[in-house]
């Protein structure tokens, strides 16, 4: 029996997110290191190739803002991330820009990314002081204006 190669047809969408007047300089602080590791050979240029590259469980930048951290990690199959205030920090420092989506609102709380190939969602800021060890919910929701995205954060003890 002979097979007919079909032509497969991937469609994808990029979009870049950037941090305006982030510290480009920021300690990089790589916590909870995975088994295995990874390969990238981008096109023919061993230059652009990297191998037995590490996976780690997180990675911190400290000091993305003044006094904010920025922690990626994973949580199940998703990337997370979060924004640590320390004391001084604020919060209206923190600006992101984002290229690449065809539009962003704010829908039911939720940032949506409208893209070619669907729609992304990031979920409802979650936000908390420790207070005397007490976890405190504190009010945040997103603010867009055109492609640019920060908080809108209710009152905290900064």
């Amino acid at each position: 029996m002979l097979f007919r190669s079909m032509p497969i047809v991937l469609r994808s969408h990029a979009y870049r997110v950037r941090l305006i007047g982030a510290n480009k300089d920021s300690r990089i602080i790589k916590e909870k290191p995975m088994q295995g590791y990874e390969n990238y050979f981008i096109g023919n240029d061993p230059a652009r190739w990297a191998s037995r590259c590490r996976s780690y469980q997180s990675i911190t930048y400290k000091d993305i803002y003044p006094n904010i951290d920025l922690r990626y990690y994973l949580e199940g199959d998703k990337l997370k991330y979060d924004f640590v205030i320390h004391p001084g920090g604020r919060v209206a420092d923190i600006r992101l820009h984002y290229e690449g989506a065809d539009k962003l609102a704010v829908e039911n709380k939720m940032l949506h990314l409208y893209t070619s190939v669907g729609d992304m969602l990031e979920k409802s800021p979650f936000t908390y002081q420790f207070q005397s060890g007490i976890r405190n919910t504190v009010s945040c929701k997103y603010r867009l204006r055109g492609n640019y995205v920060n908080f809108d954060v209710g009152y905290y003890d900064r």
